[in-house]
């Protein structure tokens, strides 16, 4: 090897060269979707690291689009949009909604089953139906017909089988309705389960 034409950085960047093509290219050759990324060859021009610097962050920014393709979400404890995160794509932000796994996307609604102690405080008015111009019959206890004979005293008579009863009716009351009204129920108690609020997009274009 002749030593005054040997220079170290060119065989660093041939190894490096070969090394992050295979390493990409293995990561991604099982995919038929996945794009086949190969670094531009490093030089020694003094102005080549700027060069490598930006085709590794294209190839960073491919690999993104990849995870993030339209239609999906991003969380985040940060407010920041996606867009600028990222530095592609349009991104529609959810708000006050939880998300729920379904057979079809983009599907909203929602619906509750709370018991009495989650109503707000209330009570119930109402008036019962007519019940028409009616009287009502109370019966008397029944009274005996008695035979006197000598020897008995009134206390004692004997009686015979013939009996009567007096059935005593009640006054009409008139054609009439009530009304009533509840007692107040129900305390307004929260029925949200224990939850964190995260930030939320998904990609629309």
């Amino acid at each position: 090897m002749d030593l005054n034409s040997y220079t170290p950085y060119e065989e660093l960047a041939g190894v490096y060269n070969t090394y992050v093509d295979d390493m990409i290219n293995e990561a991604l050759s099982d995919n038929r979707n996945a794009l086949l990324i190969t670094r531009p060859v490093l030089n020694t021009h003094p102005n080549s690291i700027l060069y490598n610097k930006f085709n590794i962050h294209n190839g960073l920014n491919t690999i993104l689009e990849m995870i993030y393709p339209i239609g999906s979400i991003y969380t985040s404890m940060n407010s920041t949009n996606p867009a600028d995160v990222f530095g592609f794509g349009t991104w529609q932000q959810i708000t006050d909604r939880f998300l729920y796994c379904a057979n079809s996307s983009k599907q909203t609604g929602g619906s509750k089953k709370i018991k009495e102690a989650n109503l707000p405080p209330h009570k119930h008015t109402g008036t019962t139906n007519f019940s028409g111009d009616h009287i009502h019959s109370l019966r008397d206890h029944p009274l005996y017909n008695s035979d006197y004979e000598a020897g008995h005293d009134v206390l004692s008579p004997a009686y015979n089988d013939s009996t009567k009863k007096t059935f005593r009716p009640t006054e009409p009351g008139g054609n009439h309705s009530h009304t009533f009204t509840t007692n107040p129920t129900g305390s307004g108690e929260d029925y949200m389960p224990p939850y964190m609020t995260v930030y939320a997009w998904f990609r629309v274009q």
